[in-house]
């Protein structure tokens, strides 16, 4: 039980980290540099990826603020859940 309460709380505080450091970056108080932080998935996925051919401009952009759209919607939604 205890664990679960942890692990929610973690995933909640990496996601509003994550959504913070979007926010100060649009706003241009921050610079980060998201290669750095996705570089392990994006290893994995050019290594898997690379007999195949290269998808559009517009997917990849799609999918390098996934992690950023994905933390911060769970962690509202769980922070919601919550009361």
């Amino acid at each position: 039980f205890a664990a679960k309460k942890i692990a929610k709380l973690i995933a909640i505080i990496v996601g509003l980290e994550l959504a913070l450091f979007k926010f100060l970056e649009t706003r241009g108080i921050l610079e980060v540099n998201w290669q750095a932080i996705g570089g392990a998935a994006q290893n994995t996925t050019n290594s898997a990826g690379s007999a195949a051919s290269q998808p559009p401009g517009w997917i990849m952009s799609l999918l390098s603020a996934l992690p950023v759209s994905a933390g911060f919607t769970g962690g509202f939604f769980v922070g919601f859940k919550q009361g």
